[in-house]
């Protein structure tokens, strides 16, 4: 048992824990199409509060999506407008913290009343417990940034990109970010503000990972909102490496990426639509910070799994019948200045 993690996947198991109980700050060394980079990762620590090399991560309490774009840009908002490129395709969702709709508050309800409100509760908990997790990691990140031992190992390992080389050259050429606290207020993501004059706190940087040749990388998504729960994960056949396709990156053209494909040849979509706005779920999300070649830092989640518990209680709207008019009373030249001579008929 002295091996076994302190921590557990249930956000609400962490509420008054000390945040150095459950994690830690480690540099973490990649390669990607062979340039070296290192960013900082958090990690859980077991019982003797030693690193277990497994990233930080943590299932949240019941939330209402507010706002989803989780089949990516290149499927719009209206089915009228298609758009065929994939490269900028990341999946991104914001669900509400401390608040949730009539409509759902009352199918929650059903069997057991209030149990919306005590959820609502648990959320706000849900939010002061991560954003104290934050703060600790911004900084114990801030900590290591200029340590010798960090210095020693990105030399060791040919570091030459990442989050930390940039955090350096940010630390090294404004000096006012050397300073902990400016450091700390200065970063994006650390807490969930209240984004509209109601009060309603909505997250939104949550998003699902694109690997760099532009296919989507899905999360685990479990549908639980009928009486038999079903994986509903998509298989990623919407996705075609292409050989020859040729894009840029790292501002150097590379061959070789993938194809984004709608729907196979019977018609059927092979990136179906399942998370959706409205839906109440639940996230699995792990915390990841970034830092720009400009400077802008912070955290944003990424979502490692989804467990849909209901569906959205709104109906679509029905389609309405419009009264185009008559086309003549589209032609344009309706509109054209008639001169004198037309008025007089002798023309």
């Amino acid at each position: 048992m002295s091996g076994s993690k302190i921590n557990t996947l249930d956000i609400a198991k962490q509420y008054n824990v000390d945040p150095s109980k459950l994690s830690c700050v480690d540099t973490h060394v990649y390669e990607i199409n062979g340039v070296s980079g290192a960013t900082f990762k958090f990690y859980t620590l077991n019982s003797s509060g030693a690193s277990t090399g497994q990233q930080a991560k943590f299932w949240t309490v019941p939330v209402q999506i507010a706002w989803e774009d989780y089949r990516g840009k290149h499927h719009p908002d209206t089915l009228k407008h298609k758009v065929d490129t994939v490269e900028d395709s990341k999946r991104t969702i914001a669900v509400n913290i401390g608040h949730m709709t009539d409509a759902m508050k009352a199918a929650i309800d059903v069997d057991c009343p209030g149990t919306a409100d005590a959820i609502l509760k648990k959320q706000v908990e849900m939010q002061e417990t991560i954003e104290k997790q934050l703060k600790y990691y911004t900084t114990e990140l801030h900590k290591r940034i200029n340590t010798a031992a960090t210095k020693k190992q990105l030399k060791e390992e040919g570091v030459t990109g990442g989050v930390i080389l940039s955090l350096q050259r940010m630390l090294k050429k404004q000096k006012d970010q050397q300073d902990p606290d400016f450091f700390y207020k200065t970063t994006s993501g650390k807490t969930w503000e209240k984004s509209d004059v109601s009060g309603i706190t909505t997250a939104y940087n949550i998003w699902s990972r694109v690997i760099q040749s532009g296919r989507v990388v899905y999360p685990d998504i479990l549908d639980r909102s009928e009486d038999i729960p079903k994986n509903v994960t998509p298989d990623g056949s919407a996705y075609v490496f292409n050989a020859t396709k040729e894009i840029i990156l790292n501002k150097k053209p590379k061959i070789g990426a993938y194809d984004y494909i709608e729907t196979n040849e019977e018609g059927k979509c092979l990136d179906p639509h399942i998370v959706k706005r409205g839906q109440l779920v639940k996230l699995l999300l792990a915390p990841q910070f970034y830092c720009t070649p400009n400077g802008a830092k912070g955290f944003r989640f990424k979502i490692h799994g989804v467990k849909i518990l209901k569906q959205s209680q709104w109906k679509p709207n029905s389609e309405t019948q419009v009264d185009w008019g008559d086309e003549d009373e589209d032609d344009l030249a309706q509109y054209a200045p008639v001169t004198k001579k037309a008025k007089n008929g002798s023309d």
